[in-house]
């Protein structure tokens, strides 16, 4: 099994289906607001929500954890 799999759901805006999918897989999943819909992605339980994947922290990700930069 890999230890990272990314999942791009072809950047469809307000589609959180893909959050959705990847939870009910036991996956950690990064929400990325692009048409106003982080309210959106946090209740489809979005580990973390940005804007951009600028936002991620890498050092938490080569942890093992998700988290935005700063937090």
């Amino acid at each position: 099994m890999p230890d990272l799999v990314l999942v791009d759901r072809g950047g469809v805006a307000a589609d959180w289906s893909g959050i959705e999918a990847a939870k009910a897989g036991g996956m950690a999943a990064i929400g990325i607001a692009r048409a106003h819909d982080a309210d959106l992605l946090a209740a489809a339980r979005a580990d973390i929500v940005v804007t951009t994947l600028d936002e991620v922290d890498l050092a938490a990700l080569s942890d093992e954890r998700l988290a935005t930069k700063g937090r």
